[in-house]
């Protein structure tokens, strides 16, 4: 009797045991698979916000706007252009024998004379067409006129004056048409402005670039303000440059009239 009880009571603490073990090992696992599933969720969320920041880094930065290497490139051309015209101007000066206060003495007009022996350089072509520096100069001087004397101290005041007024209205005129010609020629600033313009109007009229802009980021579409609202004031720059150009040729064109007017009452009244 004994015996068994002591069986019995050995197999129900082996029993015991077995459980306790099997409850340990499944609590193991359920907390095993728990941090698992915690570290996977946690790498899925990770993976999520990289791929966001990817994706909205690739749709604020991705697009640079339309054709922006070429709006740098023209725009470099546009800058170019401005800063050897001035330089062009002056080699054209260099050329012109009849310059105002330079070429007023024997040599200038025997150079005149010689220069117009070819009979070349009556055309305007070369001023609106883009010809070379000698033939702008050329012309320049054909219209222009031979030089004139230098009167020296002899002169009175009022001859002095009528010399200065000349003077000034040559200075003008040479300006303005070597203004003309730097306008007119192939790599001028108005021939890069509007090769800048074109990039965006195009052959279409601009209809591509209005496709992209539907379907482009902000980001995209604020560069691209920013760029043609650029070129544009450049062009509205160069207009008035222009405008200002017409006005100083009118002003000089009234005083020579003028001169001129008062010069045939002058003789009339005589």
């Amino acid at each position: 009797m004994i015996q068994t009880e002591t069986v019995q009571r050995a197999r129900i603490l082996s029993a015991l045991g077995v459980a306790t073990k099997q409850t340990a090992v499944s609590g193991n696992q359920d907390a095993t698979v728990r941090l698992r599933a915690e570290e996977a969720n946690a790498q899925a969320v990770v993976a999520a916000q990289n791929r966001q920041a990817v994706l909205d880094a690739q749709e604020r930065y991705g697009d640079v706007g339309f054709n922006a290497c070429a709006v740098v490139e023209r725009s470099q051309a546009v800058a170019t252009a401005r800063a050897n015209e001035a330089a062009r101007m002056d080699d054209i000066q260099d050329l012109v024998v009849n310059r105002p206060n330079v070429a007023q003495d024997g040599q200038a007009t025997e150079d005149w004379f010689d220069l117009m022996k070819s009979g070349s350089g009556t055309s305007s072509t070369a001023v609106f067409n883009g010809g070379t520096e000698a033939e702008v100069a050329q012309y320049i001087d054909w219209l222009m006129g031979p030089p004139q004397s230098n009167p020296g101290s002899a002169v009175g005041g009022v001859q002095r004056v009528d010399q200065l007024q000349r003077d000034a209205q040559r200075s003008v005129s040479q300006y303005l048409l070597m203004r003309a010609s730097v306008s007119n020629s192939p790599d001028s600033v108005d021939a890069a402005i509007a090769e800048l313009s074109g990039t965006w109007t195009g052959t279409d009229g601009g209809a591509e670039w209005a496709a992209r802009l539907a379907t482009a980021p902000l980001r995209a579409v604020l560069l691209d303000m920013s760029r043609a609202e650029a070129a544009n004031l450049v062009s509205e720059i160069r207009a008035l440059e222009h405008q200002l150009d017409l006005e100083l040729g009118l002003a000089a064109f009234s005083m020579a009239r003028s001169t001129k007017m008062f010069e045939i009452s002058g003789s009339e009244a005589q």
